[in-house]
């Protein structure tokens, strides 16, 4: 799967409300959660969570992408591909949809609320 090319699809449909569709990846994202954790304490040693922008459906590194043939020297980490060896920033781009649906909701609930 390509992450980066996923989060194109559902931005406007947080902009426009179509929140029914949202969870989907959003539920993506959290069944993967435990391999993206392991994957940084074992590789870094730190608390967090490592999600690589060409990834596949257990949370690990697509090898398709990265290739099977890494040098010994090189992070073990890290994938081996000089264009997205350092490209993580689409799973934070899915925790801000996160957020704004969050906030988004609150919006449009908070007034059935309050008029009730």
């Amino acid at each position: 799967m390509t992450a980066q090319n996923q989060r194109l699809v559902y931005w406007p449909m947080l902009k426009s409300g179509d929140f029914d569709m949202i969870p989907s990846q959003f539920d993506f994202y959290n069944r993967m959660l435990k391999n993206a954790e392991l994957r940084s304490r074992i590789y870094w040693q730190h608390d967090g969570a490592c999600f690589s922008e060409q990834i596949e459906n257990f949370g690990l590194p697509n090898p398709a992408e990265y290739g099977f043939k890494r040098p010994d020297w090189f992070d073990k980490g890290l994938e081996y591909n000089a264009w997205l060896e350092y490209e993580w920033d689409t799973v934070l781009e899915f925790c801000q949809m996160i957020l704004e649906k969050q906030r988004t909701m609150q919006m449009l609930i908070l007034p059935l609320i309050y008029l009730s």
